[in-house]
């Protein structure tokens, strides 16, 4: 019964757990112009060499007190209105798959602190790395995002 209950627990929003979730949003600028530009200027100015990239601590004390941090870093056009429409209809197209692909990763962060709290923080490290392989996993099964509509 409590695998039920936690794979149900790590359905639920943040606001359902016990923990705190601090959640960071950062950008990066684009100001190119031409589908090639762009894509050049996010595979040379992108962080850790993708386009976007989400990377989540938890951490717990030795009263169990659980928090996870999630840092999403994303690309930002400084100007939107100068790509054609066309190309700023897949700009915007690619940013909101691209948005959902990021916060997919940082719930596995969340994930892992709700499982982490469940098991009274213990095998803590060991819990971590499993929900890290499950990001790793999940950029394969999904090509990274271009299975779920992340292409410009």
């Amino acid at each position: 019964m409590r695998q039920i209950c936690l794979a149900i627990a790590l359905c639920l929003p943040s606001a359902a757990f016990g923990f705190d979730v601090e959640e960071t949003w950062n950008t990066y600028e684009v100001d190119e112009t031409t589908r090639e530009g762009i894509l050049q200027q996010m595979h040379g100015d992108g962080p850790n060499g993708y386009w976007a990239y989400t990377e989540w601590y938890v951490r717990w004390t030795a009263e169990c007190e659980v928090s996870v941090e999630i840092v999403y870093t994303m690309p930002e056009h400084s100007d939107p209105d100068a790509m054609d429409g066309d190309l700023g209809d897949n700009w915007d197209a690619m940013l909101e798959a691209l948005q959902e692909h990021e916060e997919q990763h940082g719930q596995h962060g969340m994930n892992a602190a709700a499982e982490i709290e469940a098991a009274d923080c213990w095998n803590g490290v060991q819990i971590i790395d499993e929900w890290g392989q499950e990001d790793v996993n999940f950029d394969e099964e999904s090509d990274h995002g271009a299975l779920e509509g992340v292409e410009f």
